[in-house]
């Protein structure tokens, strides 16, 4: 049975209740779960897979996507786990997706939150309770008119959400969402305490962690880190100056979790338009890399200008060259590295709704006053 084709087994679910409940069980899900190298690409309407494998030629496979926005929106990314997408129609909805599947399901929104910019939020997975998570940053104007900030724990297993408030105002890369590890997320981040570093997030313990960047990043810019996945590693990418010209230089977190190792530099920029904004997102296993756009200057709000500044490009650092045409109408990539039969519907306990937070916690009485200002 877990030989058949996605199609086939999604079909066999309709048979009667007792099929459905077995085909949705943990056990048959994980019987069928797949590993492959792919992307998923994104233009805000299409989509697209990338099937990469070494010594072969790159091919991107039309997705279909079975919603389509009544107000013409377009869908933004925000991350992958275990075969399911999240994404965000900007100021409307939150949805799971999953490919295989083809199928779909609207997640309950908290009620008051509009901000839709990539960096707010990540999506996992904590297998010791089966559950997926969406963590939100929630930034508003208090009553006193003052910034307040405040983070989201969405459980789609319970359909609750955790809020604690009282975060310190940092300042995220919000050119995409937070990168999953195993069962940590990761944000790159700049603070005035601590200048540029990897704010971690624990989807087991729902707890921060802070990362150190290398000790031979060079300071002088104010630029954002660039985040990846490199060999199921996070990766950290930073593009700068340097005695032969513009330089990216890409390092690899080690599973200690604290101390990084340089990978590769890649010197040939010239070909690229505005060459000190691409950062690496991942290495491929022909050895191209896909590099995604980031300009921090002018990376505003609102989806006008967030679609003119979403890129991505596949570069070959051999050649110094890169690959036309291919990627030519996306703008956003992700991993997509496990096929599943895993259900948003069943994920979902849509029959309840949500509960805008069943525990409140303060972030000063769980971290202290200045745990954002030093290491």
């Amino acid at each position: 049975m877990a030989a058949l084709p996605s199609k086939s087994i999604v079909r066999f679910r309709c048979l009667s209740r007792s099929w459905q409940a077995f085909l949705t069980s943990p056990f048959f899900i994980n019987q069928t779960k797949t590993k492959s190298q792919r992307l998923i690409v994104s233009s805000g309407e299409t989509f697209g897979v990338i099937k990469h494998e070494a010594n072969k030629e790159i091919e991107c496979k039309e997705l279909e996507f079975p919603l389509k926005s009544p107000k013409q929106n377009k869908y933004y990314m925000l991350g992958c786990c275990n075969g399911l997408l999240l994404l965000v129609e900007p100021r409307e909805c939150l949805i799971l997706w999953n490919p295989s599947t083809r199928e779909c399901q609207q997640l309950h929104v908290h009620p008051r939150l509009s901000n839709d910019a990539l960096g707010n939020y990540g999506f996992g997975y904590d297998q010791s309770t089966d559950d997926f998570k969406v963590i939100i940053f929630d930034y508003f104007l208090n009553s006193h008119i003052e910034v307040e900030g405040c983070l989201l724990i969405y459980s789609l297993k319970s359909n609750t959400w955790k809020r604690i408030c009282g975060i310190p105002q940092l300042l995220i890369d919000q050119s995409k969402s937070g990168i999953l590890v195993d069962e940590f997320l990761y944000w790159s981040t700049i603070s005035s305490g601590l200048g540029k570093w990897v704010l971690g997030f624990n989807l087991k313990s729902d707890k921060f962690e802070k990362i150190r960047p290398p000790n031979d990043i060079a300071e002088q810019y104010h630029s954002f880190l660039g985040l990846g996945l490199i060999g199921g590693c996070l990766s950290l990418g930073q593009n700068h100056n340097h005695n032969h010209g513009l330089i990216i230089d890409i390092w690899k977190l080690v599973k200690d979790g604290q101390s990084w190792i340089k990978i590769m530099s890649i010197m040939n920029l010239e070909g690229l338009a505005n060459p000190n904004c691409w950062v690496p997102y991942c290495i491929l296993n022909n050895g191209e890399v896909l590099l995604s756009y980031l300009d921090t200057k002018t990376f505003l709000y609102g989806e006008d200008s967030r679609t003119l500044r979403l890129k991505i490009q596949l570069y070959d650092p051999v050649n110094g060259k890169l690959r036309a045409g291919i990627l030519r109408d996306y703008r956003q990539a992700i991993t997509y590295d496990v096929q599943s039969l895993v259900s948003p519907k069943v994920m979902c306990s849509i029959e309840s709704s949500s509960t805008v937070q069943i525990e409140t916690l303060g972030f000063t009485e769980l971290y202290g006053k200045h745990w954002s200002e030093s290491f």
